[in-house]
């Protein structure tokens, strides 16, 4: 028997399944930038992924700094464009929450099949 595979995407859910981090610079951290944005807090012992966990949780966090050598964390509440710090394995990310419909698709598309819904339908 053939079957069809239709993909369906919600775009009402869209905003939800696109809402990421975004790397600003793999080798930069906004700590020292061209825009004068300051940190809000800062932490240290963290992971990657913790340090985003944390910034998520906290009202206002809408970027951060990692520092790979030290698990130094830096909080912000906007992202920089220019970051200029590159010590202790330096990076810096932004949280993006309003990706437009046709990024959303390109990047869900980008998923494998098996993390979208799915459904065989046969044919005639």
């Amino acid at each position: 028997a053939r079957h069809v595979v239709v993909v369906i995407v919600a775009l009402g859910s869209c905003s939800q399944l696109c809402q990421a981090w975004v790397l600003i610079d793999d080798h930069a951290a906004c700590e020292s930038n061209g825009e004068g944005i300051t940190s809000v807090s800062d932490g240290f012992g963290y992971s990657l992924q913790k340090c985003k966990g944390i910034c998520l949780l906290t009202e206002g966090c809408r970027a951060i700094d990692y520092f790979r050598s030290t698990g130094q964390c830096s909080f912000f509440n906007d992202a920089c464009r220019t970051p200029r710090t590159t010590r202790s394995g330096a990076s810096s990310h932004k949280f993006e929450a309003d990706l437009s419909v046709k990024q959303c698709l390109a990047d869900v598309l980008k998923q494998p099949v098996t993390q979208l819904i799915d459904y065989e339908y046969p044919l005639p």
